[in-house]
Parts: structure tokens; sequence; C-alpha cells
């Protein structure tokens, strides 16, 4: 609560601040305020902020001023005697109340006034930032609509990141299709294989980089903090755990999908024997279902690894206390961001270079959100 001081306050005559214009014009004095509730100290304020703080009614008959430098204190009624003639002399309430919402000490300095630029702090503009990790439960509105504001906000460099990330991984599929063909042509079936396994692999190594850079972009972007388009290719070196990771996830898949093949063969795959191909193709389904069951609780796991400097362990505990915290709250935010990516296949699928960032920040929003690091403003 706040005292509404009378209009004559609140527009307080023009001279109300002679002594301290004048004491500005030959010194730039500045002044200490001593609140007439708590006795809590502001400022050191020079006269613009004065004015400022005598409009907005902080400044009462009963506070007391003190030049900066000097240990005299003089009650704002006898420094400004338009105050002690309209205002109240006993506050109902703390005047800087709004200014002590911060828990910082303050600072004394006269080259820095640290309420200069919150003059105004109860107005709340935007998400609360953190940067501890800790499991939270996730807001399915507040990840949506982040997301979607980071993104329109910050649409050229999204654009440009997205566009290398297409563009790189087109010219991947170039190289293998190029590899497979010149390796076919020369009837070596082994070098052939080997060939394209090389060539797979260091696509998957290179597309994992460039995501992994593109997570960092967007995590930082969501957090409102300053990022660049080199931030993309910053993250070399975590490469090798990246590749684990995936070979990990990947790996019942891999095991079971490859061992149902060997014991059918390819012969019982064949169109004539629709009994191995329906069992063949019924396990398939399955696996994939798992696997995307999976995803759902692993998925923070590659966040974490893009977004900071976690150990393998802990980086793993964290990540699965997130997703299994937040294994039903995802899938919304996951259909939802698949929506906006789907959107430039409407423009001849040219368009996801725009719209897969899009989605990428509500993913994004969704992994701070719920590692804690964001919440929305309450």
């Amino acid at each position: 609560l706040n005292t509404i001081p009378s209009v004559a306050a609140a527009e307080p005559a023009d001279d109300v601040l002679a002594p301290v214009a004048q004491a500005a014009a030959t010194g730039s004095e500045t002044y200490n305020v001593k609140s007439a509730v708590n006795g809590a100290v502001f400022g050191p304020a020079d006269s613009a902020t004065l004015q400022q703080w005598l409009d907005e009614g902080r400044i009462t008959p009963n506070c007391q001023l003190q030049q900066t430098g000097t240990e005299a204190w003089t009650m704002a009624s006898q420094m400004f005697p338009a105050l002690g003639a309209t205002a109240s002399t006993a506050a109902a309430s703390d005047p800087f109340a709004p200014f002590q919402q911060s828990s910082e000490p303050h600072t004394q300095s006269s080259e820095l006034n640290p309420y200069a630029p919150s003059l105004t702090p109860h107005v709340k503009t935007g998400p609360e930032v953190r940067k501890e990790i800790v499991p939270t439960a996730g807001d399915i509105g507040f990840c949506i609509s982040h997301g979607w504001k980071t993104w329109t906000e910050n649409f050229g460099l999204l654009l440009a990141v997205s566009a290398t990330i297409i563009g790189v991984n087109y010219a991947m599929q170039f190289l293998q299709m190029m590899v497979q063909l010149g390796l076919g042509a020369g009837g070596n079936i082994w070098l052939g294989m080997v060939g394209l396994a090389v060539v797979f692999l260091v696509s998957m190594a290179i597309q994992i980089w460039l995501t992994l850079g593109f997570v960092k972009v967007c995590c930082q972007l969501c957090r409102g903090e300053h990022t660049e388009y080199a931030t993309l290719f910053g993250s070399v070196g975590k490469i090798p755990m990246a590749l684990l990771l995936v070979f990990l996830t990947y790996l019942p898949f891999i095991v079971v999908g490859g061992g149902l093949f060997m014991l059918i063969g390819p012969e019982g795959l064949r169109a004539g024997d629709d009994a191995s191909a329906a069992i063949f193709a019924m396990t398939m389904f399955g696996m994939v279902a798992l696997m995307m069951l999976f995803l759902l609780f692993v998925w923070p796991v590659f966040f974490l690894l893009a977004d900071t400097e976690l150990g393998f362990s802990e980086m793993i505990g964290k990540g699965l206390s997130i997703g299994m915290k937040n294994f039903l709250i995802v899938i919304p935010i996951f259909f939802v961001a698949s929506l906006a990516m789907m959107m430039g296949i409407i423009a001849c699928g040219v368009g996801v270079i725009a719209t897969v960032p899009a989605g990428y920040a509500m993913v994004a929003t969704a992994y701070l959100n719920m590692s804690g690091q964001l919440s929305p403003q309450r």
C-alpha cells in the first residue's frame, strides 16, 4: 500500500528544487534520502532524480536529505517548503517501498545511482531467469507463448542459423549419394559398405555439432541473453559425448531390429512370405513406439549437454529427473512445436527454414522452464 499524495504534492512548484539546482550548478552535488518510515537510505540522487521522486510522492515532509560528502541531515519540509504546506506529515506506508524489491546492498558511490535504471522495479516486464538446474513442473502455456515470442523477436538470426544447418544437411546428403555411386561403380561391395559407413558417421557428427550449436543459440535467446551467429559453431568439443548419447539411445533399436532381421533373413522378408514380413513390420513398429516413449524421458539430457558444462553422471541424472517430472506435460508442447515446424511445408517445403526455429524455441523454453532456469512472472 502507498499513500496517494495530494495534487499539490504530486505537482510541486517550479522552485521546489531551487536549493538543489543551485548546488548542482556549482558542483554537481548529489543527495541521500532517508525514509521517514524505516530509516532506509537511498541515493546518491542528483537533482533530476530527486525531482522524479518528488513527482511520484516518494519524498514526504518527514524524510531527511543529506548532501553527499557531509554529515548533516535536513528535513525535506525545510529544504522544500512546498511539501510542508501541502503534503501529509505522516505517511501510512513507506514511499520508497518499491525500491526495496531487490536484496542487493545499496551502493553509496557518487559515480553511480543504482536506482536510476529501475525507478519502477515493481513493474514486472519479463520472465524470471536463473542458472541453477532444478527439475520443475513445466508451464505449457508459457513454454509455447515465450518460445513463439523469442522466435518472432529474433527471426533474422534464427533464420540464418536454420538456413546454415539445412544447407549443410543437403550438402552432406549429396556427398553421400556421390560416394555411393562412385563406390558402387567399382564393384567391390565391402569397400562400398565401409565407404558409406564412414561418410554416414562424418555426416552425423557434423549434424550433431550444428544441432548442439542451434540448441545453445535458442537457449540463450530464450533467456534474454546476447548471442551471435558464431555460437552455432562453438560446440565442437561436445561432439564425442553427443555421439555416445545417440548411440546409447538407439542401441536397443539397433540390437532388436538387427537381430530380428538376421533371424528371419532376407529371404524371409520377400513378398511371398507375408507372415515373416508382418512379424518384422509389427516388431519394428513396436520398437519405434518404445523409442518415442523413451525419448520423452531423455530429451532434456541433450539440451543439458548443449547448454551446460555438467559432468556425464550429473547430466544424465538431472536430465532424466526433468524428463520424468514432465512426462505428460511435454507431449502437448512437442505437438504444437511440430505443427509450427510443419507450417513451412505449405511453402513447397522451403518455408521450413523459417518455421523450424519456432519449434526449437518452444522446446528450448520448455527445457529452461522445466529445469528451473526460466519461469513466468507472477
